[in-house]
């Protein structure tokens, strides 16, 4: 009986692996880096070598020129150090926070505070008040034909109460414009 072979079997091809192909690509790429850094750092030491042999050809004999020539050495530190403009150091300290006023006239009193385009503007500023423990409100009215929102505080008629209440306002970086109410 004759041995039948089996059909589509055929010998397997050897394949070189990826990660040989990548390493062969890397140490070819190395080698060719550090040979252009070797290359550029002997080039580079021979130009300081000939740079310290050679003088400058672009530096002329400044005495030549005299003492008024525009290639004189120009040092900015003594430029500035001559400058008769000084800045008064109170500029860069800040400006200190004037005292509150107080209100002495009695009467009924509100405080706005801010005035936002948008309504959610203006309740964060809300929240953020009543955190501090001041209660406001806000208003919406029409300027120059847009919605405005309108963070108030009051009326407040107690005088200790909206010195206090102006004084809390300061104190949190606000400045509330002050309206006497009429009675």
């Amino acid at each position: 009986m004759a041995t039948k072979r089996k059909a589509g079997r055929k010998k397997k091809q050897q394949q070189t692996a990826g990660w040989v192909w990548l390493m062969a690509g890397l140490s070819i790429g190395l080698t060719i880096a550090a040979g252009i850094y070797i290359q550029d750092r002997t080039n580079a030491a021979a130009l300081v070598e000939k740079n310290k042999e050679a003088p400058s050809q672009r530096d002329p004999d400044t005495s030549e020129l005299g003492p008024d020539s525009a290639l004189d050495e120009y040092d900015f530190y003594k430029w500035l150090q001559e400058q008769k403009n000084r800045v008064p150091d109170e500029d860069f300290r800040g400006k200190p926070k004037p005292p509150p006023q107080s209100i002495e006239d009695p009467g009924s009193y509100v405080f706005q505070v801010m005035s936002f385009s948008t309504n959610a503007d203006a309740d964060r500023l809300k929240a953020r008040l009543a955190l501090s423990g001041i209660v406001a409100h806000i208003q919406e009215v029409e300027v120059d034909g847009k919605a405005r929102h309108r963070v108030l505080i009051g009326p407040l008629s107690d005088l200790s109460n909206v010195n206090r209440t102006l004084s809390q306002l300061i104190s949190l970086d606000f400045t509330p414009i002050t309206m006497k109410v009429s009675d």
